[in-house]
């Protein structure tokens, strides 16, 4: 520094010049004693004395002197030094301040007790508060959405003193809660003038970060039962199946919305519900059958979602109570459109319009699901339905007559067929054409589908011939339906172009599981041959096949 002595800047310089001062006044007392000593043979004793007395008093306000120089110099080094240190403490207090105030996340000082004693802008920002006045003093256990976390929090520092990294949920001013990454320090507790033990930590608002891990979390749950719901459709055997799939599925994937699924029906001219779930698993109220004029989503061909009177399109199949919010998503597979899938929000809260991508995806899984299941449904119906009548076709009859016998035959029970025939078929073909031909099978298989039972099997066996299988009949049972189908048969006056075609009759052929053959085909062939016998005894008749294939008797009930 400017004004220094160079030799005082070094050690070595300092301690030559204390030796210095030390050994000046000695040495000058010594040269005064040497001149008085050699003076000594020529002057008086008192002056000799006067002289030695004035040296050493010299010598001595000379070592004062210089001992005070000294005292000074060293006091105004250390006041240098304490000034220097005063400064530093200060600067590094301010940069503690400045870092403290600018930092981005919320800095708190606390006592141990939980009094808050001081907090910076990002900190008041946080929960709400307007002034760090209105934040000091105040008990921190109070920013706690559970005032337990801070007391587990502060057990688990006094313990292991080890950095605390924790999330936790804090409450704002207004009430609302929220989730802080709490950053505590690590080490001994830091301690306040007083000797009171501080708390210090750092807090991040980290909602945004725990909405986005829940928004991930939820959409691996979404894929999870998405994925399910298309390996659940894919395996359904039947529509039916697939509504009852779609109603579990459908509670799972919107759990906090009521919705349903409603398919056109075959005319297209309604939509009945196939499927829904809400609170309790109840269906909606007073929608379950509405018109596709009544949804914008299936007048405009794409979603439909309403919440805003003002500005939203309401479908007029919102019966009821008028709900928060709905969507309607139709449901379309190979340009055809299916149904509507429906959803409503029942209350505030429940946030429909981020369920919107998600709703648009299960709609696409729910139609082409739908289609294939329609169009396994057609091939299935294709190929063991006949096209014209719609009864079962001669192969199904042949499949379902053998799983009965064996049903019947572990039960210990019979089984009744019928072959019938309509007579004189071609003549009405020959004088009618065939598509009054085609009425009258119509007709006689409506008649069938009329007179039988749940569990027998209508068929068409091939041109006018018809079959019937009748499980658990036994002959008596058998023949009385035969003789009832008969003489129903008598009263068809199907009309084509304004005649009606009357005079309709049936020959039939009866045969019992196991009186007539110990298979299928046994019990065929016996009715089969009785159908032609009545039909040789001049039609319309009922003959039962003989119990042997070698009696040639046949049965004709009274």
């Amino acid at each position: 520094m400017a004004g220094r002595d160079p030799v005082e800047e070094t050690p070595q310089g300092g301690r030559a010049l204390r030796w210095t001062v030390a050994a000046l006044p000695l040495a000058v007392a010594g040269a005064l004693t040497a001149l008085t000593l050699t003076l000594a043979r020529s002057a008086s004793w008192p002056i000799l004395l006067l002289l030695l007395v004035t040296g050493w008093a010299a010598a001595a306000g000379l070592g004062l002197f210089l001992a005070e120089r000294e005292r000074r110099r060293t006091a105004e080094i250390y006041c240098r030094v304490l000034e220097a240190e005063v400064a530093e403490r200060a600067l590094a207090e301010e940069r503690y301040r400045l870092l403290f105030e600018r930092n981005p996340a919320g800095m708190y000082r606390s006592t141990i007790d939980g009094r808050l004693l001081d907090c910076n802008e990002a900190f008041i920002r946080m929960f709400g508060y307007s002034s760090r006045d209105s934040m000091v003093s105040m008990p921190v256990g109070d920013l706690y959405a559970d005032p337990a976390d801070r007391e587990w929090l502060l057990a688990r520092f006094l313990d292991d003193h080890a950095p605390q990294n924790v999330e936790v949920r804090f409450r704002r001013r207004n009430g609302e809660e929220f989730w802080g990454l709490l950053r505590g320090p690590g080490g001994s507790p830091s301690r306040a003038r007083d000797g009171s033990t501080l708390i210090e930590g750092t807090i991040l608002d980290i909602s945004d970060r725990r909405r986005a891990e829940e928004g991930l979390r939820d959409r691996e749950r979404e894929l999870v039962l998405l994925s399910e719901l298309g390996s659940l459709l894919q395996t359904c055997d039947s529509v039916d199946e697939a509504h009852a799939v779609i109603s579990r599925q459908g509670r799972r994937l919107f759990p906090q919305h009521a919705g349903a699924v409603y398919l056109i029906s075959p005319s297209r001219t309604d939509l009945d519900v196939a499927a829904s779930w809400g609170e309790g698993g109840e269906p909606i109220p007073q929608a379950d059958r509405f018109r596709p004029e009544d949804c914008w989503a299936l007048r405009v061909g794409r979603e439909s979602f309403f919440a805003d009177p003002a500005n939203d399109l309401r479908c007029r199949h919102l019966a009821g109570a008028e709900p928060v919010a709905s969507l309607c998503v139709p449901l379309v597979a190979l340009g055809e459109t299916l149904g509507v899938l429906h959803l409503r929000e029942p209350a505030p809260g429940a946030q429909l319009k981020n369920r919107r991508q998600l709703a648009a995806t299960v709609a696409e899984q729910l139609a082409m699901a739908i289609a294939n299941l329609n169009l396994r449904e057609t091939l299935r119906h294709q190929s063991i339905r006949d096209s014209l009548t719609g009864l079962y076709n001669r192969r199904y009859f042949q499949e379902s007559l053998e799983r009965e016998i064996r049903r019947v035959k572990r039960k210990g029970s019979s089984l009744g067929v019928m072959m019938l025939d309509l007579d004189r078929f071609k003549l009405f073909n020959d004088n009618f054409g065939h598509e009054a031909g085609d009425l009258l099978l119509r007709a006689f298989a409506d008649l069938l589908h009329r007179k039988v039972r749940g569990e027998d099997v209508p068929c068409r066996y091939g041109g006018e011939e018809f079959a019937l299988i009748l499980p658990e009949a036994s002959l008596e049972a058998t023949c009385a339906r035969a003789e009832e189908l008969r003489q129903a048969v008598k009263e068809l006056a199907p009309v084509f172009h304004d005649s009606v075609l009357g005079g309709v009759t049936v020959s039939v052929g009866v045969a019992v599981y196991p009186d007539h053959g110990p298979t299928g085909d046994d019990v065929v062939r016996a009715a089969d041959t009785a159908l032609y016998h009545s039909k040789a005894c001049g039609r319309d008749r009922l003959s039962v096949a003989p119990a042997s294939p070698l009696d040639r008797r046949f049965m004709i009930p009274e």
